[in-house]
């Protein structure tokens, strides 16, 4: 047989398959082929030529070992790996050409072939062939680094490299051969990058200075006796202990731990070591000769543990590592532990529903809440309190670049909790016309106020800037005060009087204008507020009335009374006047002015009541979204102020506790007489007294037999054997039991005990506690 061809039909090629095929010049390989077998091609002595299909990934040991005639050989892209020997004794083999898609070629697969012999293939007498780094001679010595790009260390590379002191591996390479840096025994440091994924057999064998080691987390398979006799081992340091767990230990001696004491994560020595949930196996060895551990936490979703996974060598035998295995009740690790004699300690199963907000939100972020674990064992857990970050609390927008007709201009402002500063873009002016006046009652609006520089108004009518100057009275205003009083680019000014006035404008350009304003004529306007009457437009009114009913003129209200009446000399040059009334319903309002007119106002004031819900030392107060404050105190008071000073009076605020809210539940603590005040925006009150009794169960004893009634709104009854004064005393004792509201039989629960003295603790829906001493003769 001269000559061959692999048809396309066929999809791999055996051990052996053509081995010792003498007379075999040249083969080619169909693109269907994936794989080359163990040996396929030994000993083919007279081959020339070797064509690989474009569908081959991987070339068996021994695959073309032999092959004394073989020049040169193209490996195809799709080849992912070379094994051991695989072109070994090729003698006439000068050109390789290995593509960057093998990642991992086997010990001395090109030894002895022409490119391995030829001295000048050698750089700083280290072999590389491609991407992938073949051979280094035993002299060299000291600290090398390989090359950047390396995808493999091959097998034996380094062996007996006795001069070899430390080494930098760069992060291309993803493999270390077996053997790789075999007998390199003054080698003291090694980094192994993330980039590589499997540790072969031998790989650092015989390396006795070796004193640490660094494993990534991208490692996942270490091969039997990697670290062989690297006795000078102390510490491994890792990062991730999941993907340390993960790993797989392929046989005795393949764990770096092996002759080490220490564990490090992140630098710090493990002595409680927790194994997080995301693994789910922890392999053989794993922990092995971890001297330092003394307790180890397994979660349930560990559900295997190899081969001396805890354990130690040591004068030929194997020993049990001295730590506490914690764990779940009759999860996998307590199996483990118990059916390898660990000391264990079995965890709680933690349940958390009462969460707590720590009221610490800020501006952007949400605060937080806190719940304690309900089975008792102290454990807490802390959660995002969602929707609560109280968002920024802005100051006023500041110009800090002036616009012009041709520039934009910047204005900026700042948080007054945070600090938090934030900037905006003015526009440049691009409104060329005079800026416009109106009157609106007292209100003054001056249209393009964003290009307002400069503004003066004096009272009285005049035709130049220099007799506003001039006039008695006259007010400057300058661009801050214009800026602060700009709102959707008007100028909106409250003046402080009715008349006439005059105002001058000078724009951003140098623009001036004279703007005559009107205010000598008001038409009076009436805003109501819950209970709450504001009467606005008060100039040169001679009085005010505000009485209760529905009335059409003066006399009807002066012969049926009136609430209050307001002079002008009480009014005092005043533009409103806001009043008060104690109770809602029809009111009238009155104005009359100097003049003789006279405008009268007919309001339905409302209010929404509150609503008072009790439950023994509870009160929840609904229908709260217009309140401005609840106050609540022990004792009779009847208006805000005598409550608010009342000893140990509580105040809760809609800026705070009860903003937003719909409704608001007070806790008392105490029995005995309480004041509710419920303050509304509008100035409503509402005074609310209540007999606050906490709930209490009716307790009998029969012989060993204790039995409690009336227990409408039960929480739950706690008893146990002692004597507590808490819940959470009896709750951590041991023995501790609770009975729920679904054991309630005819309205009532009964307990038959074993002698003893017992604490019983009955708690109710509005947080009552009843504690009773129970001994049983």
């Amino acid at each position: 047989l001269t000559s061959v061809t692999i048809p396309d039909s066929v999809t791999s090629i055996g051990s052996s398959a053509f081995a010792h095929c003498d007379s075999l010049t040249s083969v080619t390989i169909g693109n269907s082929v994936t794989s080359i077998g163990d040996y396929a091609f030994e000993y083919c002595d007279s081959l020339t030529s070797v064509t690989i299909g474009n569908s081959v990934t991987s070339i068996g040991i021994v695959a073309f070992g032999y092959c004394r005639s073989l020049t040169s050989v193209t490996i195809p892209d799709s080849v992912t790996s070379i094994d051991d020997s695989a072109f070994y004794n090729c003698t006439s083999l000068t050109s390789v050409t290995i593509p960057d898609s093998v990642t991992s070629i086997g010990s001395d697969a090109f030894d002895n072939t022409a490119y391995y012999n030829n001295s000048s293939n050698w750089t700083n007498n280290v072999l590389y062939i491609g991407n992938h780094l073949i051979k280094a001679k035993d002299s060299i010595s000291g600290a090398y680094s390989i090359k950047d790009g390396t995808l493999t260390i091959a097998g034996f590379a380094f062996e007996d490299c006795t001069s070899l002191t430390s080494v930098t591996i760069p992060d291309s390479v993803t493999s270390i051969g077996k053997y790789a840096f075999d007998n390199c025994y003054s080698l003291t440091s090694v980094t192994i990058p993330d980039s590589v994924t499997s540790i072969s057999y031998g790989a650092f064998q015989y390396c006795y200075s070796l004193t640490s080691v660094t494993i990534p987390d991208s490692v996942t398979s270490i091969v039997y006796q990697a670290f062989y006799y690297c006795y000078s081992i102390t510490s491994v340091y890792i990062t991730d202990i999941a993907a340390w767990c993960g790993i797989t230990f392929n046989g005795y001696y393949a764990n770096p731990l092996c002759y080490a004491k220490n564990l490090y994560l992140n630098n710090e020595l493990i002595t409680d070591l927790v194994i997080p949930d995301s693994v789910t196996s922890i392999g053989n060895f794993a922990f092995y000769d971890c001297r330092s551990l003394t307790s180890v936490t397994i979660p349930d979703s560990v559900t295997s543990i190899g081969d001396g996974a805890f354990h130690y060598f040591s004068n030929g035998s194997y020993y049990k590592l001295d730590l506490t295995i914690k764990c779940y009740e009759n999860a996998y690790a307590h199996t483990y532990a118990k059916n390898n004699g660990f000391k264990y300690e079995l965890m709680c199963r933690h349940s958390f529903t009462n969460y707590i907000s720590d009221n610490n939100a800020t501006c952007t972020g949400d605060g937080t809440k806190t719940a304690y674990c309900d089975n008792g064992c102290g454990a807490t857990d802390i959660i995002t309190d969602e929707g609560t970050a109280l968002g920024h609390t802005w100051s006023e927008w500041i110009v800090s670049i002036e616009p012009t007709y041709t520039t934009e201009g910047e204005q900026i402002r700042f948080c007054y909790v945070c600090d938090t500063v934030e900037n905006e873009i003015i526009p440049a002016v691009t409104n060329p016309e005079a800026p416009v006046i109106t009157v609106d009652n007292f209100t003054v609006t001056i249209t393009d106020a964003e290009n307002i520089k400069d503004m003066r108004y004096a009272p009285g009518e005049y035709t130049t800037t220099t007799e506003i100057r001039n006039a008695e009275g006259n007010v400057a205003l300058d661009n801050g005060v214009v800026t602060a009083n700009t709102v959707d680019g008007n100028f909106v000014y409250e003046m402080p009087d009715g008349g006439y006035y005059t105002f001058w404008v000078r724009m951003s350009d140098g623009r001036e204008y004279l703007l005559a304003a009107d205010m000598t004529k008001f038409t009076p306007t009436v805003d109501i507020y819950g209970v709450k009457i504001t009467v606005d437009g008060l100039y040169d009114v001679k009085d005010c009335f505000i009485a209760k009913g529905e009335f059409d003129n003066y006399n009807e209200i002066k012969n049926n009374g009136y609430i209050v009446r307001l002079t002008s000399n009480k009014i005092a040059g005043k533009h409103n006047y806001t009043y008060t009334v104690s109770d809602p319903g029809m009111h009238t309002i009155l104005v009359r002015y100097n003049d003789g007119s006279e405008y009268i106002f007919h309001e339905e004031l409302t209010v929404d009541e509150p609503v008072f819900t009790t439950n023994g030392l509870q009160v929840t107060i609904s229908n709260i979204p217009d309140v401005k404050v609840i106050r609540t105190a022990y004792g009779e008071y009847y208006t805000p102020g005598d409550t608010k000073r009342a000893e140990g009076a509580r105040n809760f605020s809609n800026k705070a506790v009860i903003k937003d809210a719909e409704s608001y539940m007070l806790q008392y603590r105490e029995e005995g007489r309480v004041t509710i005040i419920v303050e509304y925006n509008n100035g409503y009150v509402k005074v609310f007294h209540y007999d606050v009794t906490k709930k209490v169960p009716t307790m009998e004893q029969d012989g060993n037999t204790v039995t409690f009634g009336e227990l409408d709104g039960l929480v739950m009854v706690r008893y146990a054997m002692g004597e507590y004064a808490t819940s959470s005393e009896i709750k951590k004792a041991s023995g501790s039991k609770v009975i729920k509201p679904d054991a309630i039989v005819d309205g009532k629960i009964s307990v038959t005990l074993e002698p003893g003295t017992y604490t019983f603790c009955v708690q109710f829906d509005d947080e009552s506690y009843n504690y009773y001493k129970v001994v049983i003769e």
